[in-house]
């Protein structure tokens, strides 16, 4: 799904720089990376889990940004 995080980084910032989309393409791979070991390692809960968790802790530092 980089292909989202792409989209709404262009609306963002208004141009996408080729360091824009390595960092969403190597973040969404390195989150990628650890949901598919928790899911692997310790079973679908876990990586939802951690995905949930992810989420909360993007919003509640995007609130210290805005």
């Amino acid at each position: 799904m980089p292909f989202r995080s792409l989209t709404a980084a262009t609306m963002q910032a208004g141009e996408l720089t080729g360091y824009v989309v390595l960092f969403i393409v190597g973040t969404n791979t390195a989150f990628g990376v650890l949901f598919g070991y928790l899911y692997w390692r310790y079973g679908l809960e876990a990586a939802i889990i951690a995905h949930a968790f992810a989420h909360l802790v993007s919003y509640v530092l995007s609130l210290g940004v805005a």
